[in-house]
């Protein structure tokens, strides 16, 4: 398989996404360790991230900022689309410099497509109300799936897979902050997410690590002395895990065995342009999944 070890096999199986399981050849080092062990589901919705709106002044009568008018994101969505196209419990909105609304609606999640991961994918429209007129400029378009961490990453047992899978569905279903999940291209979720949980634990080992892990400045020509720059090890072993804002290609290289993951240093006071720590993670998959050297970068995302 040109993505997917052994235990990426497994772990889609036990989803009911495969049940190709055999092949698998000899470990080629040490087995990856977790910061939660297997089987292991967030039980409260919406643990990670604060304020989606923190920086968008209350209302005038102090309520916080509420981009659905008071509506809520089912009617505010209907009357938006003009009819009800599903069930939605996340919303995503911002507005563009010309005032054009973008919102995005997400149904709610599923399972998948690995342990700990839930999915869903969001219908956006652009537009909005003004007073009481409607202002839509697109009728809607079906985003491309994304992607969260709800539970422990490694691969659960076969025995324990149907109880396992019931209780990832329910988890999923409760979460609505879509808003602060993370794209990826296909096969590369569940990858990214646990590389970046494995490469967090270990670090968080008292024992040598297993791989190189080393600090890379941001961007890569710049001549100051970067934060990760103090303790790489300590700072990695802090890093939240599960807070991941985009998957993307190492030092923007479309390469198979490389996988860059931006994290946020702060969830709970996140947004989508702000200080992140990117993990650009380089790993081998003949026979279980290893992982060979970790750059860790400070990174801020910029928009003009």
């Amino acid at each position: 398989m040109a993505v997917g070890d052994c235990d990426l096999r497994l772990a889609a199986a036990l989803l009911g996404v495969s049940s190709t399981v055999a092949g698998c050849g000899q470990a080629n080092g040490p087995p990856l360790s977790y910061t939660v062990p297997a089987g292991s589901i967030d039980e409260r919705p919406d643990p990670l991230w604060g304020d989606p709106y923190p920086d968008t002044p209350p209302a005038p009568d102090g309520r916080p900022f509420d981009p659905t008018k008071g509506l809520g994101i089912q009617l505010y969505a209907d009357r938006l689309i003009g009819r009800r196209v599903a069930h939605f419990v996340g919303h995503r909105w911002d507005v563009l410099r010309s005032g054009a609304e973008i919102n995005e609606f997400y149904p709610a999640a599923r399972a998948g497509p690995g342990p700990g991961m839930c999915e869903t994918r969001g219908l956006q429209v652009t537009g909005g109300f003004f007073g009481s007129r409607l202002v839509k400029t697109s009728a809607g378009k079906w985003l491309e799936p994304v992607y969260t961490v709800a539970g422990s990453l490694p691969p659960v047992s076969a025995a324990g897979a149907n109880d396992y899978r019931g209780h990832l569905e329910q988890a999923c279903r409760r979460r609505t902050d879509m808003d602060m999940w993370f794209s990826a291209e296909p096969g590369r979720a569940y990858l990214a997410a646990r590389l970046a949980d494995a490469v967090v634990a270990a670090a968080r080992k008292r024992a040598k690590l297993p791989f190189r892990l080393h600090c890379r400045p941001y961007p890569p020509d710049i001549h100051d002395r970067p934060q990760c720059a103090k303790d790489v090890r300590a700072i990695t072993a802090s890093i939240k895990s599960r807070a991941i804002l985009q998957v993307g290609e190492c030092y923007e290289e479309p390469r198979p065995d490389c996988v860059s993951v931006d994290l946020a240093k702060v969830p709970e006071r996140s947004t989508r342009i702000e200080d992140r720590w990117t993990l650009d993670i380089e790993f081998d998959q003949k026979g279980s999944l290893t992982i060979t050297d970790v750059a860790l970068s400070d990174t801020r995302i910029i928009i003009d």
